[in-house]
């Protein structure tokens, strides 16, 4: 499961080159989906909005399976 726990952007099914995700569902501010063999998951997010005044905005996502999670710091 990947949570979007701040921040502003959109999760979405595909990467950037626009090749499908397999095995992700995304809903709001979370996506769930499953390993493929290797054990790997990957999700699709663009940041949203950057204040007036700034350079860059930061985001925070979780990814978590297992009662195991890690937290990944976008800017």
């Amino acid at each position: 499961t990947f949570i979007l726990a701040s921040g502003q952007g959109t999760f979405n099914i595909f990467t950037s080159a626009g090749v499908l995700i397999p095995n992700l569902t995304c809903s709001g501010t979370s996506c769930t989906g499953t390993t493929d063999a290797q054990g790997r998951a990957a999700v699709g997010f663009v940041a949203t909005s950057v204040p007036a005044g700034s350079s860059y905005t930061q985001q925070t996502i979780t990814a978590s399976a297992n009662a195991q999670s890690v937290n990944f710091l976008l800017t």
